[in-house]
């Protein structure tokens, strides 16, 4: 499992030790190209993350980013909204209203879909009711449905804003530093 490590402090450490990444390679038991992949993309496997630490003399948990430094790996895209919750049940909570949320949406888009489509059927034959020609019984219909369709706009803005909402958990530091979601 890849985890994310503080390239600077790794590089800091290992120029203080003055020496190369070939000699910490060498220290660590790990190939030049990992050692070189740690400081240029700050990710490391736990293994790898405990031989540079046991090479540089250091406790695994201080190669670890910072509170500050926690990036996440997914950002947002332009446009969403990312919601951050601290805890599981807020997490589950906002997940669940998110769900709740797209699909009263959609339930409102359907709903004036089925009334869009139906409106006009049913005035064809309100002429046999009514004074009314079919022709003015179906020109009502229509004319119905034409109200009826803009309602169906902000549903499904509200559908798509929904959709672009993301839940995300904080990542919590442990005890001895480790970074927990």
């Amino acid at each position: 499992m890849d985890m994310k490590v503080d390239r600077d402090l790794i590089k800091e450490l290992r120029l203080n030790n003055s020496w190369s990444q070939e000699k910490l390679a060498e220290e660590a038991g790990l190939s030049m190209r990992t050692v070189q992949r740690i400081e240029s993309e700050g990710i490391a496997s736990l293994q790898s993350r405990k031989a540079v630490a046991d090479a540089l003399g250091v406790k695994p948990s201080q190669l670890s980013l910072k509170p500050e430094k926690v990036e996440f790996e997914h950002e947002a895209e332009p446009g969403n909204l990312r919601l951050t919750a601290r805890s599981a049940p807020l997490y589950y909570l906002l997940c669940i209203a998110r769900v709740f949320l797209i699909s009263a949406s959609w339930l409102c888009i359907v709903g004036t879909a089925f009334s869009v489509i139906t409106t006009p059927i049913f005035f064809f034959y309100f002429w046999e009711l009514t004074s009314f020609s079919q022709l003015q019984s179906t020109g009502l219909g229509i004319v119905s449905s034409i109200l009826i369709a803009p309602f169906y706009i902000p549903f499904r803005w509200a559908y798509k804003a929904f959709q672009k909402i993301e839940v995300v958990i904080e990542p919590v530091l442990s005890v001895d530093g480790e970074t927990n979601t």
